[in-house]
């Protein structure tokens, strides 16, 4: 009698723990799982036009600030300006919506007493920037300055490289 008391219990309590365990719907709606877009290629290789086809370099040269100093502009791959950035900063980057094979201008300049807006001071610095050779869009832009020769607008600069090791 006990075993059939017993069954007849757990033969209640199963069925009832199981609906009490069941998920409650939620009232929100639930978002769809999205799978990320591939990135598309926005600007392709163009390695194969013709320097009429290209913003000449005379054209790059008359946007630069006039208080900077020109050190350099070559036309050149967008792989190869990440191949030398890499050996600069020791960093490898890379930017799939830009093809290796896509024509730039690499430009270098060096400028002295200049401010960026919410940033900071430079009282020198070195600036890379990259402009695509077709359309004539800035691609990017790396500042490097000397230790101390910035100072930021927040009072927190950073110290200078060598003193790194040390904190």
């Amino acid at each position: 009698m006990k075993k059939f008391v017993i069954g007849g219990l757990l033969g209640l309590l199963i069925p009832v723990g199981y609906t009490l365990a069941q998920p409650v719907p939620s009232t929100q709606p639930v978002k769809p799982v999205t799978t990320p877009k591939p990135t598309t290629i926005r600007l392709r290789d163009n390695s194969t036009l013709t320097a009429d086809k290209l913003i000449p370099q005379a054209k790059i040269l008359a946007w630069v600030n006039k208080k900077a100093v020109i050190k350099s502009i070559k036309l050149l791959h967008f792989g190869e300006h990440l191949a030398t950035r890499k050996k600069v900063v020791g960093i490898e980057s890379e930017n799939p919506e830009i093809s290796s094979n896509r024509l730039v201008y690499e430009l270098i300049t060096e400028l002295t007493d200049f401010t960026i807006p919410r940033a900071g001071h430079f009282d020198r610095a070195t600036i890379t920037t990259i402009i695509d050779a077709e359309t004539g869009e800035a691609l990017s832009s790396d500042i490097d300055a000397p230790p101390g020769a910035f100072q930021s607008n927040r009072g927190n600069a950073l110290p200078p490289r060598e003193q790194w090791k040390n904190e």
